[in-house]
């Protein structure tokens, strides 16, 4: 980083320093993971040589991330993984207890350097949205590329990301490449300024079958034989009470279902 760069960043934090206290008042247990916020890795972190750094925001894309990431690892890569929530953080560690997973720095210059000095990534693969500005621009100066897996931009974040468009700009022409999930999206990141060439279209990781996919258990195939399976995907609190009213009406008249319920929250698993 040059004078000019450090300058920003030093204003920048101190800038932020009111709020960084506020929410550490507020939320003492932010307090237990600030170390790795602040772009600090383990002593004892087991790099390999170069190894590819991969991000993902929270459970779902942490958990398309370890498809990803098995792959690679299959092939002999080291591989860094990173979550953006501490429950993204512990999928990855569950999934692969061998390797190294930790959460993502805060986008700031100095904690972004931080973790790039120690990993010393070859490659930096962000999953679906993960459009960090400081992060991108530390892989730009030291000449990491940058690539977007499952990239996605839905229907909500669309309208929000166009209207700062000439501010993403200069983060949108520093990425490599954009893997995206379906045309709509490889259009949306064109608009917002990715080169065109420099983008395709490669699926949605989520949806990709994983390996070695295990058989289900002959209980669990008969519950749902000829049966109509209700989903109630990413759910908040209070929404589960609505959909199992809903259930219970509906087999009281004579209707025969299966529910599945995934919390966004999987703390709340217990609860429900």
């Amino acid at each position: 980083m040059g004078p000019i760069a450090h300058s920003l960043a030093a204003l920048t934090a101190i800038g932020l320093s009111p709020a960084l206290a506020l929410a550490l008042l507020v939320r003492p247990a932010l307090r237990a993971h600030m170390g790795e916020r602040l772009g600090r890795l383990p002593a004892e972190l087991a790099l390999g040589e170069a190894p590819i750094y991969v991000h993902a925001s929270s459970v779902g894309e942490a958990k398309a991330a370890a498809r990803l990431i098995e792959g690679l690892e299959g092939t002999g890569q080291a591989v860094v993984a990173t979550s953006s929530t501490v429950a993204g953080r512990g999928v990855l560690r569950r999934d692969r207890p061998h390797g190294d997973s930790h959460l993502f720095p805060l986008d700031h210059p100095w904690a972004v350097e931080a973790v790039l000095r120690r990993a010393r990534p070859s490659l930096s693969v962000l999953i679906e949205t993960e459009l960090w500005p400081s992060w991108i621009a530390g892989c730009a100066r030291r000449e990491i590329p940058v690539v977007v897996a499952s990239g996605r931009l839905s229907d909500r974040s669309f309208p929000r990301y166009r209207r700062v468009k000439r501010l993403l700009a200069p983060t949108l022409s520093r990425i490599d490449a954009v893997g995206a999930r379906t045309e709509r999206d490889a259009e949306r990141f064109v608009e917002l300024g990715v080169p065109a060439e420099r983008v395709r279209i490669t699926g949605d990781l989520k949806l990709d079958p994983p390996l070695g996919q295990p058989a289900l258990a002959i209980d669990l195939i008969r519950a749902l034989a000829d049966v109509p399976v209700v989903i109630g995907g990413s759910t908040h609190e209070g929404e589960e009470g609505a959909l199992l009213d809903a259930f219970e009406a509906t087999e009281k008249i004579g209707h025969g279902l299966v529910m599945v319920l995934a919390p966004r929250d999987i703390r709340r698993s217990p609860e429900i």
